[in-house]
This record gives C-alpha cells, sequence and structure tokens, in this order.
C-alpha cells in the first residue's frame, strides 16, 4: 500500500473552525492508501514532512500556495522548494489539487504566484474542481477534472419550510472572509438604496475584525439584515436554508474556482445563485444552479425568484444524481486511475 503525507493536517487552528474537506479527503483515500500523517497533526506546517519522508509515496497537496502566510512562512517556503527538489530525485511524486485561480489574499503574492506557477509544472498530477482550472494548468502537465464531492444527502423536500413562505429573501451562509464579497455586495445595495428591500441572513464566523465592524454596523442600520456572527451546526444551518428564498455566494470571480460551500447547499432544495466562474459555471451549465454577471443582474434574478412559484419551476431532476455521482465515497474511484498512473510510467 502506498503512502501518501496530506497536507495539510495541522494542530494549529485559530479560527476554532476546521475545513472538512481534508478529513473526508483522508477518509476517501485511506482505506486504499496510508495516509502517514492522519493520526500526527502537525504545528510545524511542511516542515513536519521530515519524519514521515521514508514512508511517503504522494505528497497530496492542497492550499500549499498559501505557505508564505503560515507560522514561520518563509522558512517553509525556502524548504518545500528543497522538498521537491528531493522529491523528483527520488520518485516521491507531487499531487496537488487546485482549488482556486489565486490565493484570495494578497499577502506574499510575489512568493505565492511563484508557488503557483512552480506546482503548475512540477506536478506529476494537478486535480481541480472546476472546467476553467484545466485551462489553468500547462498541456504538458497531468491533470483531471473530478467535482468537489458532496456529503450526505438529505430526503428531497426536506428543505421545504411548512408553510411554503420564506422567512428570508437570501441566505449567505460559511466562513466570511473578504474574498466572499459579502462587503462589497452589501454596499452596492446601501449605496442604491435598495437595501432594506431584501430580508437577508449572514450567517457564519466572520473571519476578520474589520469585517465584522462593518456588517455589525450594518446589521444595526437595517433591520432587514440579519448577522449570526457563529460557527453554525449542520440542523440550524438546513433550517436557515430552509426559510431562505435564494442561497447566494457573493465570491469576487477573480480568485475563486470551487467551493465545498456550494457543494454543500446543492444538496438542499434550494435556488442557488453564484458568479459566473469555475464550478458555479459548470453546475449552471448543467442548470442545476443560476450564475450572475454583475450585482444588477443578481439582484434582476432574486426579484425574479421571489415571485411565487419561481422556486418549483426551476428545481433540476439532475440534482440527485449529480449528487450521487459525486459524492465522497465516488470520489477515489475517479482520482484511482490517475493516481494509479503515477506509478505505472517511469520517468
Amino acid at each position: 500500500m502506498k503512502g501518501i503525507y496530506l497536507y495539510p493536517i495541522t494542530s494549529r487552528n485559530r479560527t476554532g473552525v476546521s475545513n472538512p474537506y481534508i478529513e473526508r479527503l483522508a477518509e476517501s483515500l485511506s482505506g486504499h492508501y496510508h495516509i502517514v500523517n492522519k493520526s500526527d497533526p502537525s504545528d510545524r506546517g511542511i516542515l513536519d514532512i521530515v519524519k514521515f519522508l521514508r514512508r511517503t509515496d504522494i505528497l497530496y497537496l492542497n492550499w500549499i500556495e498559501n505557505l508564505p502566510t503560515r507560522h514561520m512562512g518563509i522558512l517553509q517556503t525556502l524548504f518545500f522548494f528543497l522538498l521537491c527538489g528531493y522529491c523528483r530525485i527520488t520518485g516521491k511524486k507531487i499531487v496537488w489539487t487546485l482549488h482556486n485561480k489565486k490565493s484570495h489574499s494578497g499577502d506574499h503574492r510575489f512568493l505565492k504566484n511563484l508557488l503557483i506557477s512552480f506546482l503548475l509544472f512540477r506536478s506529476n498530477l494537478v486535480i481541480t474542481h472546476a472546467e476553467e482550472g484545466l485551462d489553468l494548468i500547462p498541456g504538458r502537465t497531468r491533470k483531471v477534472c473530478v467535482p468537489h464531492p458532496v456529503g450526505e444527502i438529505p430526503p428531497p423536500g426536506s428543505s421545504d419550510p411548512e408553510n411554503g413562505e420564506r422567512e428570508f429573501d437570501m441566505i449567505i451562509w460559511g466562513t466570511i472572509a473578504a474574498y466572499k464579497g459579502v462587503d462589497t455586495f452589501l454596499s452596492f445595495l446601501k449605496e442604491k438604496g435598495v437595501l432594506g428591500n431584501y430580508r437577508i441572513v449572514i450567517a457564519g464566523k466572520v473571519a476578520e475584525p474589520g469585517l465584522l465592524h462593518f456588517l455589525e454596523d450594518l446589521a444595526g442600520s437595517f433591520d432587514t439584515l440579519t448577522l449570526i456572527n457563529r460557527f453554525i451546526p449542520d440542523a440550524e444551518l438546513d433550517d436557515l436554508i430552509r426559510r431562505s428564498g435564494v442561497v447566494l455566494f457573493t465570491y469576487h470571480a477573480e480568485s475563486v474556482l470551487s467551493s465545498g460551500a456550494l457543494m454543500d447547499s446543492l444538496r438542499h432544495d434550494s435556488v442557488i445563485l453564484g458568479p459566473h466562474t469555475g464550478a458555479f459555471t459548470d453546475l449552471a451549465r448543467a442548470k442545476m444552479i443560476r450564475t450572475f454577471r454583475d450585482y444588477h443582474d443578481l439582484l434582476s434574478q432574486v426579484d425574479l425568484m421571489k415571485k411565487k412559484g419561481y422556486r418549483e419551476q426551476y428545481r433540476s431532476e439532475l440534482k440527485q444524481s449529480f449528487l450521487r455521482e459525486n459524492s465522497w465515497d465516488r470520489f477515489y474511484q475517479k482520482v484511482s486511475p490517475h493516481l494509479s498512473s503515477l506509478f505505472a510510467a517511469k520517468g
């Protein structure tokens, strides 16, 4: 059984909320590969791989382009370049998941771009969760697009409110960070004088103090805006989505390729509206969600969806089969041939 060092499995958690992607990925792969660091989280980032190198055949990377901003980030980045050279000499393989077009944060932009360029050419396999991501990967690099996996599927109709009425016109949920564009969108509504026309709930931990201050001030001024600044348990999130007309994603299109929150939202009988980019475009093409080009387009679509009966008209019968086909249980089956091929051919 080949050994995988999966990055990041970390014991450093400043927000108190963990990203479930890595946990689910480890579970999906662990029946077929030995995840050498699964039970030994690191507090030293990629430097921790030294004690696992002898058992590692595949270095499986996620969000490694953000390394410069981590603890001892410059040192870790320099070490990483040396590590890649060592892997090339010893025949260890590098697998990188291209989650975003670029880092969401502008800090250490040069080093981040250098890491991305390096990995696009030097990875043995690049995985992306959006068709658009394939266009960013050089032709001679082995690559594959696999839709972002989804979790357990609720029974049909579980998202329908009992009385058919929606308490909120829109819900924006997940960790609330600057790259998600929530502040930009709300500022647009305020400048246009229409913020009070829409019942909006923002549900999720706000990642930055300045952003939190902005949202709290706005929520204090508009009773149509509800802010729930904390991690939202699944049962509560299910209820909030059930009570909302549209699940809205306001992400900045220039950096986003895929979104776990998007895929989790797809599990519900809700209308989803997001930017015309990456995985959002893929799902819109399959007629499972809608996308917007700009905020004016966004509002016109929300106004249309507020009309009685439109929600039911837009449901897609393809959704349930798509979710079954792209479960975490099926993820390994899709990437397995590509992982196996890394060792089938020499060079």
